[in-house]
């Protein structure tokens, strides 16, 4: 049997809940009614003035027995005597013992028959035993039972990330389920992944973290991939009932270089693992503008109709009703005064909440908590509330701005600069170089605790915790957090100026330079503008951090291997110094080349970089202080040491071709010997370290071609490569399953239900916010 406490349920939703159970027990359809202050109505059954059943709902799970009795006592008896039922129903989520019971009959005597016309928690649980359906239909009751919670509370994904117990539990009680969330589950079920994009704040995230316990509820795995889509291939057993779970896997503002070096092809080939697998699932959220951009800036995405089975989140699928249901929802799990919430009453209010044009989820959430006390002496509630609606940035630049301490505005402005997961020591040491910084500049006092201080000072509202692996990480608590730092340190040149001369780790100055990379033009030139009235704090912050530490949380800039080795940051420099088009621009590459050459000639360098910048460097538009053939040479050098790797033998292929006469018969004959020793003693260890039947494939194409080119015969080894991509291949794949996503949602749900939408309705579930 069930056994639900209720407490996830509003007044409203506990009475839809009984109202379901009794229809169920009964077989007839009960009346709702707006809330009646004066009659005590809840639901009826009439059939005649003389053949009248009238239930009285009363959710009173978090009080006790004394409050419900005293309240019934002086505020239902005199009603129920007033209406005169032939029968008279009481359902209360408050746990009854049999005296309970027989008290309260004898308070309603002679209208309630007998001690089965009160029901009790313990009743209600029975009757959600009886009636399954009931149970299922109402989603926030089976999502937070007991069995349900366990399975959470065991799943690796919640104790690992910011996805906690508590935090599920207070989602689901927020939860309003719209038409999204079956035409998300249904196209799961039918292909198996699903893109949900959207606008900012729409509920992206929240619709993914309620099917991930969708399906956890029925067993399955969660894997939440954090940093990039290769973490999933670790763990993807394509037999085993897993959900793969990755948000924002385009970034968050915007498209960013997000991708690692092959990432997008890398995600086709688990998108079409996943669709071929019977149990696997995917599930990627993204906001619609950067998914675009994607497609417009990787070709195979763009040729692979990859989104083609997204479902987007838009204002339009919320009804009147359900944007009025999410703000009631917020209002009454709030901690709002008696105050406000009688302010949103007042004249309906609320209505002007609910048709606002900027109506949002996101602002809903935020205004509801701890952003919810009036900017002005003297403004209501509602008048923020809307003033908010009109000006949604402002919801956050009033808490940064007033509700934080220095060190703490410190620790969100150098948060903008690192990657959207930072890692808590790379943060630490930023925020310290920046804190320092300032706190020198403008001759203030420094805190040893300030860094820490600030970490609890935010967190929950700005910022969230998380650990994953005895790592700790830290991330803005919401999306829009970091739209609002990005406008307000784009605007502020002083900022910019600061981050720059104190920044720890070189990745800093290039989120600086173009972290608005790929959306609006003018928001690039902006910041790029910044730049060019600061040039020497720039360039000189790329010298100071040019060998800083790497981030220990993977930063995307061209390599897929390695993050930001120097050829890469050299590369960036380069880029930089000819736009910039100065002579300490120029100063700085021949300074930062000279230093990278030192580093080359003792073979400790990224070798697919050093191509990379070898294109770069090609078309000399300025005198980089070193021979190009020096450093072909030292190239090619570096690129003919230990070579016992099929990478290396195709790349030295590369470099000869892009190079033409840099590579010499000595060389060749060098390249032969080693491809020799290379094929007798290490192609079948470099060849183990592949997991994947597409990856093998593709390395016996590379060994067929690289062996060819040198006249080597390589059939044995292509033979045992390609049997072996065969036998992954058929653990990989599966029998495509053929449903429709209609039907899906049918069998899954039941047909569409309608639902409330008049005035009434929406004004009866708010008057419920101030009881009786």
């Amino acid at each position: 049997m069930p056994d639900y406490d209720f407490k996830s349920l509003s007044s409203y939703d506990f009475e839809i809940v009984v109202r379901d159970l009794l229809q169920a027990e009964i077989g007839k359809t009960l009346e709702s009614f707006k809330t009646g202050r004066d009659k005590g109505i809840d639901l009826r059954y009439c059939i005649d003035s003389a053949n009248t059943l009238i239930v009285q709902c009363k959710h009173y799970a978090g009080s006790n027995y004394n409050a419900l009795y005293s309240h019934l006592k002086l505020k239902e008896v005199a009603k129920v005597e007033s209406l005169k039922p032939q029968r008279y129903v009481l359902a209360t989520s408050l746990g009854l013992t049999p005296d309970n019971k027989t008290s309260l009959l004898k308070l309603f005597s002679p209208y309630c028959v007998s001690t089965s016309d009160i029901y009790g928690r313990e009743d209600l649980n029975n009757l959600l035993g009886n009636f399954p359906q009931v149970e299922k239909n109402n989603f926030k009751l089976w999502l937070t039972s007991t069995t349900v919670l366990q399975r959470i509370l065991q799943s690796a994904v919640f104790n690992q990330t910011s996805i906690d117990i508590e935090n599920i539990k207070r989602k689901l009680k927020l939860y309003v389920g719209n038409e999204s969330f079956k035409e998300a589950r249904a196209v799961l079920e039918q292909v198996h992944y699903c893109i949900i994009a959207g606008i900012p704040g729409i509920g992206k995230t929240t619709l993914a973290e309620m099917l991930i316990v969708d399906y956890l509820a029925r067993g399955y795995e969660v894997i939440k991939v954090t940093s990039n889509i290769f973490e999933a291939y670790g763990a993807h057993r394509p037999n085993s009932k897993q959900v793969f779970y990755y948000d924002d896997f385009l970034g968050r503002i915007g498209l960013e270089d997000k991708l690692l070096k092959n990432e997008e092809q890398s995600l086709l080939k688990l998108i079409e693992d996943v669709h071929h697998s019977k149990e696997s699932r995917l599930i990627l959220t993204t906001r619609e503008y950067i998914l675009n951009q994607a497609k417009q800036t990787y070709e195979s995405l763009a040729t692979s109709n990859f989104d083609a089975h997204k479902c987007v989140i838009s204002l339009s699928k919320y009804t009147e009703f359900q944007k009025a249901k999410i703000l009631f929802n917020h209002v009454y799990f709030s901690n709002l005064s008696t105050d406000h919430k009688a302010n949103l009453l007042q004249d309906k209010n609320y209505l002007k909440v609910i048709n606002h044009k900027n109506y949002n989820p996101r602002i809903i959430e935020v205004m509801t908590g701890f952003a919810s006390e009036p900017e002005e002496p003297g403004k209501s509630y509602t008048e923020t509330f809307l003033h908010n609606l009109d000006n949604p940035t402002r919801i956050w630049d009033h808490a940064f701005s007033k509700h934080i301490s220095e060190a703490s505005r410190h620790l969100l402005t150098v948060l903008l600069t690192l990657p959207d997961e930072a890692e808590f020591d790379d943060l630490h040491a930023a925020f310290e170089a920046y804190y320092r910084y300032s706190a020198k500049w403008y001759g203030l006092r420094m805190s040893p605790r300030a860094f820490l201080d600030s970490l609890q000072e935010l967190d929950g509202n700005f910022i969230t915790l998380s650990a994953k692996d005895s790592q700790r990480f830290i991330s803005a608590h919401n999306p829009s957090i970091l739209d609002f730092l990005h406008k307000r340190v784009q605007s502020n040149a002083v900022t910019v100026q600061h981050l720059l001369a104190s920044a720890a780790f070189f990745e800093q100055s290039i989120k600086l330079w173009g972290f608005a990379k790929g959306q609006a033009s003018t928001r690039l030139k902006e910041i790029r503008e910044i730049a060019r009235q600061y040039p020497h704090e720039f360039l000189d912050s790329l010298k100071r951090t040019f060998k800083s530490a790497r981030l220990k949380q993977r930063y995307i800039l061209f390599d897929n291997s390695k993050p930001s080795p120097l050829e890469d940051r050299l590369i960036f420099t380069i880029k930089a110094a000819e736009e910039l088009d100065t002579t300490e621009a120029y100063d700085t590459v021949r300074e930062l080349l000279a230093e990278l050459m030192a580093k080359i000639q003792t073979n400790d360098s990224n070798r697919d970089s050093l191509l990379r910048l070898l294109n770069v460097l090609t078309p000399v538009t300025f005198d980089y202080g070193i021979e190009r053939s020096v450093l072909l040479a030292s190239v090619k050098d570096c690129f003919l040491r230990s070579m016992n790797q099929l990478d290396d033998f195709v790349r030295i292929l590369e470099f000869g071709e892009t190079f033409e006469g840099s590579v010499t018969e000595e060389d060749k004959s060098s390249v032969e010997t080693q491809l020799r020793r290379f094929l007798d003693e290490y192609v079948e260890t470099d060849a183990n370290g592949l997991t994947r039947s597409g990856e093998v494939e593709e390395y016996a194409e590379q060994l067929e071609y690289v062996a060819n080119i040198f006249g080597f015969t390589v059939a044995t080894e292509v033979d045992w490569l390609n049997t072996i991509a065969n036998e992954m291949s058929v653990k990989e794949h599966d029998e495509e399953r053929e449903d429709y996503f209609a039907d899906l949602a049918k069998e899954e749900y039941g047909p569409v239900a309608s639902t409330p939408s008049s005035g009434d309705t929406i004004a009866s579930m708010f008057e419920t916010l101030i009881p009786n």
